[in-house]
């Protein structure tokens, strides 16, 4: 069965205005329901069979509001979500120095997909994550599949798709820093059998946005 993926990175939340880091715990705000409204008409033109989403609040909300637009029932599925950071740095700024030292020894530990500073997921086991979601995602007995997640994790799937077993943790960094992710920005990836495993036929379109 072909199968056809439309990655949604949910709308704008707390954390994504003041820059401080909530976990899991962040909402949406009324920007990112505006922008939630807005990609749902598109996916409601797209014509999709599911809608999974990631646990965490600004998500699942954004699903939720995807899902009424288009007359669907949400799947929830814990991993979809955002890449675990380590917990001391919860409720600080992203310009806080503990923040930034952290950030600085993962990206310097770049030959080492073990490697972790404290308690954060290592990059081997979000592309551990990455893999069971693929598998999950082949298994599904829907064809055309709506996903909101995050844009770290969105990153480290697409990722794994297109590099496999080759993908490291420096070409991650590079995806960090060189292919932007947009709230509610959409990647279409799909794969069949005519296919050479996935393919990424769009990145973060955000055209409904205006």
């Amino acid at each position: 069965m072909e199968k056809h993926v439309y990655l949604i990175r949910h709308g704008e939340s707390e954390s994504n205005v003041d820059g401080v880091y909530r976990g899991r715990d962040a909402e949406l705000t009324d920007t990112g329901r505006e922008q939630a409204k807005a990609v749902a008409g598109r996916i409601k033109r797209i014509g999709v069979e599911a809608l999974i989403t990631s646990t965490f609040p600004r998500a699942h909300e954004t699903a939720a509001i995807i899902g009424e637009c288009i007359g669907l029932p949400v799947e929830t599925e814990e991993q979809f979500g955002e890449w675990a950071e380590p917990t001391h740095i919860f409720g600080k700024h992203r310009d806080d120095p503990d923040r930034t030292a952290e950030r600085e020894a993962v990206f310097a530990a770049h030959q080492d997909p073990h490697y972790r500073h404290t308690d954060e997921e290592t990059f081997a086991e979000l592309v551990a994550r990455a893999e069971a979601v693929l598998r999950m995602l082949r298994e599904h007995t829907k064809s055309r599949i709506c996903v909101v997640t995050h844009g770290g994790f969105l990153r480290i799937l697409v990722g794994v798709m297109v590099f496999g077993p080759d993908f490291t943790k420096k070409t991650f960094h590079h995806l960090l820093w060189h292919f932007p992710t947009t709230n509610t920005g959409v990647t279409y990836v799909k794969s069949g059998d005519e296919m050479r495993g996935w393919q990424v036929v769009t990145w973060n379109d955000q055209s409904h946005l205006g």
